[in-house]
């Protein structure tokens, strides 16, 4: 539900400002300040490592950039959704609609391509613009986004199809999405760290092949981020989090929803393939909100029926920034937008863990049970039927996960897999080898991290 649409919530705002001034949120005090989207100027400083995209969305006044006045073309709400009631549906439509009729609008304003040209030098990457809306406005308008999922999609396809000619053919797309406050340089670079880890660890393991083309789904989260004054952007931080939380689920209704099942899923099924390609999403904070959304929101597309085989095979939220109750029926006040999951043929896996006061501050200014916190962790324990909760230290245990796999293709029952990971997701220098600080919310990157995401995928979204 739009923040505001709700009195208490807004009458909460007040102590979200007080509460959240110490919290860490999702970003880092020693992290850069640097102008959002300079990488649609081709810049080497960010860039991301690997093969793969970055989609840059942007949000500017729908007047200024010639947008519709409410809403996204090609995107609406269904008169009925089968299996759910007349009041859930209710409920979900007025959510829709709240946070589709924001005076901005979201857009696509650049796709940069990323090709290694030296498989064993990281830093040797080519950069081009597959879609620059810079090259022909100074402000682009809204009509201008429409030919990036087209320029997107023939792009992907070639990239694909070159690999495989060559023999050396992608079995991943890992798409990124990272959280609340990080501008453009913050989450590509956070993108990198995690997937240097995880590559790092698959090398360890050749038993499972893995070569991923990464998409890096970027977008503003952080408000006042280029003032030169600390107090300002302190002020645009703390003051951001109602509006860029809404702006997650905007984004996830709208342009994450077309990119994921138009662009994305159908190269699932390209000729070229000989064994099938794993779709990999993978959310931190409010990233997880944001692609949480799209996963769920396929039928608000004007194709939005069933597509046998274009499915999300793996969905991990790296300490999600949203309510557990969105899976549980008759819950919440946004009409429980994720309880279809079990109709799905995705896995669905959550870390929490009881030191993310990050979330835990948001929960007690914004009312909702984010799934990443103590709390909602507590919540999930109240819902066996839809949560699987595991304990996650390491690699010990690994089989847990491997055995929630067989259990759920054995039974073809789907539930959520939830993994208390306070032992490896802790706030603090003392555990980090290198001494490295990090809030708990953000301790996401280093490779304790990674053998968790490397059983995820293992388990639930390994190559045939």
């Amino acid at each position: 539900m739009n923040a505001f649409n709700d009195p208490l919530k807004f009458v909460a705002a007040p102590v979200l400002l007080i509460v959240l001034f110490l919290a860490t949120g999702c970003f880092g005090p020693k992290e850069l300040i640097d102008p959002y989207y300079s990488l649609h100027g081709l810049a080497d400083a960010g860039k991301l490592r690997y093969d793969g995209f970055l989609i840059g969305i942007e949000k500017q006044s729908r007047e200024r950039i010639q947008a519709p006045l409410e809403g996204y073309p090609g995107i609406s709400f269904p008169d009925t959704i089968s299996g759910i009631s007349r009041v859930e549906q209710n409920w979900r439509r007025r959510d829709f609609r709240s946070l589709t009729d924001d005076p901005k609008a979201l857009y696509v304003t650049h796709v940069m391509q990323y090709d290694r040209t030296d498989r064993a030098d990281p830093s040797k990457v080519k950069v081009s613009a597959v879609f620059n809306a810079y090259r022909e406005y100074h402000l682009p308008p809204f009509s201008a986004s429409s030919r990036s999922y087209t320029l997107l999609d023939s792009a992907m396809t070639e990239k694909l199809k070159h690999a495989h000619e060559n023999n050396n053919p992608f079995t991943h797309i890992l798409v990124y999405s990272m959280g609340w406050n990080n501008d453009q340089y913050q989450a590509v670079n956070r993108i990198n760290r995690i997937t240097d880890s995880l590559t790092a660890v698959s090398r360890n393991d050749p038993g499972t092949a893995f070569r991923p083309m990464v998409v890096a789904l970027t977008w503003p989260s952080v408000w006042l981020k280029g003032s030169e004054s600390e107090a300002i952007r302190s002020l645009g931080h703390i003051s951001s989090y109602f509006n860029k939380a809404n702006d997650a689920d905007e984004i996830g209704y709208s342009i994450a929803n077309k990119l994921i099942h138009q662009v994305i899923l159908p190269k699932k099924q390209l000729e070229v393939r000989r064994t099938p390609l794993q779709v990999v999403l993978v959310g931190h904070s409010l990233g997880a909100r944001l692609l949480s959304r799209a996963v769920f929101s396929r039928m608000l597309l004007d194709d939005g029926g069933d597509h046998p085989g274009q499915h999300v095979d793996l969905f991990v939220g790296l300490q999600p920034a949203f309510s557990a109750n969105r899976f549980i029926d008759g819950k919440g006040g946004e009409g429980s937008p994720y309880a279809q999951y079990r109709r799905m043929n995705t896995a669905f896996a959550f870390t929490t863990s009881v030191h993310d006061r990050a979330n835990q501050k948001a929960i007690i200014a914004f009312g909702s049970l984010n799934l990443g916190s103590e709390l909602g962790l507590n919540a999930a324990r109240e819902h066996p039927e839809i949560f699987h909760i595991l304990k996650w230290s390491g690699p010990s245990d690994a089989e847990a996960i491997r055995r929630a796999g067989r259990s759920m293709k054995e039974q073809e029952k789907n539930r959520i897999l939830l993994l208390d990971a306070s032992d490896i997701i802790t706030d603090g220098s003392s555990r980090k080898p290198s001494g490295e600080y990090a809030s708990a919310h953000n301790d996401i990157y280093d490779e304790e991290m990674a053998e968790l995401l490397w059983q995820l995928i293992k388990s639930f979204a390994a190559p045939d």
